[in-house]
């Protein structure tokens, strides 16, 4: 991902509605130490700042995916 400037972006995942309804997931926000149910929200607003490289860039994210136990 690449930052041009400051300010207000969203992640779009529409691929999600394809995972089989028995995984769960999340993406990982590791800048803000947070999670998202991105199954069942599948847009995320971050803020992103171009002096603070860890605020942007392939490290930020990670998507995860776990069975879903019932």
């Amino acid at each position: 991902m690449t930052i041009t400037s400051n300010g207000t972006y969203k992640l779009r995942m529409p691929e999600v509605k394809n995972i089989p309804l028995m995984y769960d997931v999340w993406l990982l926000d590791r800048y803000k130490k947070d999670s998202l149910d991105i199954k069942h929200n599948p847009s995320y607003s971050f803020i992103a700042n171009v002096a603070d490289t860890n605020s942007f860039g392939s490290k930020r994210f990670t998507r995860c995916y776990a069975p879903i136990h019932r």
